[in-house]
């Protein structure tokens, strides 16, 4: 009777794992069509193949230069109030384990970001699977150091971008990683695939995001600031010419 009532449980077991793998199959046969509607929904556009975004973005910031067999599709795209975006689903290899995460990918203009990495410090454990810029520095923001991990090539831009009110909505968001070089900004968390109703959400936070560190704003400038040693320099130098 017990052998009978244990083997019982393995068999219910058995049929209850492959249930979920029939379903969580069925699922992703028909992600592709709910993502469809979401962007139709919204007014953008969707393709299910992205080879053209992945070789737009291969080895932009450090979360597409990870690990090796990397996979882009399921591709929404188009407006989002007043920026333009992508959102798609990212999938790579590292040692024996994939990693599948959605991204929310923005292609700014003439903003020029050096590189740079925000990571969540809740997440450390993953960190040895992304590798971060060449030659960037750590770097300590006042009200992010208990949060974040922040790695940059130019300290003086990062420090106006994260300005007093970037650091309160990414305080109020510590789960995001955030990754930008040059005109290309990607935000994401590390393994996690999101359904569309999720990345509607995230395109709402990746849209205030960018509004509190002013990188919506064309008339925004991030040239580096001089350190105090050039700044009192030149007060010197401007002070001298006057006189004469």
């Amino acid at each position: 009777m017990v052998i009978f009532f244990g083997f019982a449980c393995i068999l219910m077991i058995a049929v209850g794992i492959a249930g979920i793998a029939v379903v969580f199959q069925q699922t992703e046969e028909q992600r592709p069509k709910h993502l469809l509607r979401m962007a139709e929904a919204t007014g953008m556009g969707f393709t299910e193949d992205g080879q053209t975004y992945l070789s737009t973005w291969q080895q932009r910031t450090p979360l597409f230069s990870a690990g090796h067999n990397a996979d882009l599709h399921n591709v929404i795209y188009g407006p989002y109030r007043n920026i333009e975006l992508s959102a798609f689903d990212y999938n790579f290899q590292y040692q024996e384990k994939w990693f599948k995460q959605t991204v929310l990918a923005i292609e700014l203009k003439e903003k020029n970001i050096p590189r740079f990495c925000l990571w969540p410090m809740a997440h450390l454990k993953d960190s040895e699977i992304l590798d971060r810029p060449e030659d960037a520095m750590e770097l300590k923001i006042e009200g992010l150091k208990d949060k974040y991990q922040l790695y940059a090539t130019s300290e003086g831009t990062i420090r106006q971008l994260l300005n007093p009110q970037a650091v309160a909505y990414l305080n109020a968001h510590p789960n995001y990683r955030i990754e930008g070089n040059g005109n290309y900004f990607a935000i994401y968390k590390l393994g996690k695939c999101c359904n569309p109703t999720q990345i509607n959400h995230m395109m709402r936070d990746a849209h205030h995001l960018l509004h509190t560190l002013r990188l919506d704003d064309p008339e925004a400038s991030f040239e580096p600031i001089a350190d105090k040693d050039n700044a009192a320099q030149n007060v010197d130098a401007a002070s001298s010419t006057q006189s004469h």
